[in-house]
Order: C-alpha cells, then structure tokens, then sequence
C-alpha cells in the first residue's frame, strides 16, 4: 500500500497524476484477466477455455508480476531480507508445485510436457527482473556466500545443458537447440549483466576521480 501511497499522493502534481493512471490502468488490466479467467471461460474468443492451469497462468502472470515487483523496489524499497524471504517462499512454493506436477503427477499444475529449457524460458527474465534492485544496491559488495551460490549455479546448469547434449537427457529440453535459440534465451539477461557491470565502473570510476577534483 505505501507504494501505491507514493504514487498517487507524490508532491508533483503532474507526477501524482502519471501515477494515479498507472495504477487504475494496472486495476483494469487485472479486473479484465479476472474476469475472463472466470466467466470468460464460456466464451470462445477469450481463449481461457481449457487453459485452466498452473503453467498456463505463470506464463501469462510471470513477467507482469516481475514487472510489479521492479517498481515497488524503485519507488519505495523494501528492506533487502523481507524481499529475498518472499522470493524464499515463491521458490519453496514452486518446488512443492514441482514434485508434485512432476512427481506427484499433478494434472491441474499442466507440468508434465514441460522440460527444463521451458522453464529458462518462463522464468530467467521474471527472476532478473525482480532481483535487479537488489542487485543494483548491492553494487559490488556481494557477500561470499552469494558469489560461491551464483557460480555454483551456474556450473551446475552449464554442466547439466552440456550433459543434456552429450547423453541425450530428453528431459532438458536441450536436444536440436542451437546458438540461436540460446542466444534468443539469454540475449537480455546478458545485456543487463553487461550494463549493471558498465553503470557500476563508471560510478567507481566517478568515486576516484571526485577526490582529484
């Protein structure tokens, strides 16, 4: 709600008003989704027939929702362990969803055609997205712990896509992927990296240099 507070109620009128469309924009587009995904559903030209999922519904939710989550980072932060502690219960509640569509055989989570390349596809974007305050905050200063995460993550998933290739793992999703298609992956991610790295050498760069002046 604060944020929505500093929205609308911001000292500059014209960017009170910027902010006052912002948000009824946001509640009609939301008002819209709910009721197609609700009555909608009888009717043919919404498209919601059948598609009643979980799948389906993080592909429709994921980017918009990471969107949200930039801007209450922008305009009004949250304290850095209660944004990462709702991230925790976002994964914890996504790994219950994956054993169980997975596992479990969940119908209702529409999991089960779905392979690991998928997933990069659904959530690499959303995720950055909703990090990327932090990580702009955090500037150089990871802690070790999270550097030693990052890069055994990375590892990880760069050994497993190379043993997805090597051994034919169907369940990877890699198999008859090619640069391009990596490349249309990670083209964003890897833009965003490269100008957080820029923005953040140019500020230290600033930082040596203001003394001398």
């Amino acid at each position: 709600m604060s944020v929505i507070r500093v929205l609308v109620q911001h000292p500059d009128g014209s960017a009170a008003r910027k902010g006052r469309l912002f948000v009824m924009t946001v509640a009609a587009i939301s008002a819209a989704v709910l009721i197609l995904a609700t009555y909608g559903r009888t009717w043919s030209w919404s498209g919601f027939q059948g598609n009643e999922n979980v799948w389906e519904w993080f592909q429709l939710l994921a980017q918009p929702i990471a969107i949200v989550g930039l801007l209450v980072q922008l305009v009004s932060p949250l304290d850095p362990k209660r944004w990462l502690l709702v991230f925790g219960l976002f994964l914890t509640g996504l790994a219950v969803l994956l054993v169980g569509g997975y596992a479990g055989h969940w119908q209702w989570t529409g999991f089960g055609e779905y392979r690991m390349w998928d997933w990069l596809h659904l959530l690499v974007l959303p995720v950055m997205l909703a990090l990327l305050p932090l990580w702009l905050r955090a500037g150089d200063d990871l802690s070790r712990g999270v550097q030693l995460a990052l890069a055994a993550f990375v590892g990880a998933l760069a050994v497993v896509v190379v043993a997805g290739y090597a051994f034919n793992w169907s369940w990877t999703g890699c198999l008859g992927k090619t640069v391009r298609d990596w490349l249309n992956l990670l083209m964003t991610p890897l833009v965003l990296v490269t100008c957080k790295w820029f923005v953040a050498s140019h500020v230290r760069s600033e930082a040596v240099a203001e003394p001398i002046r």
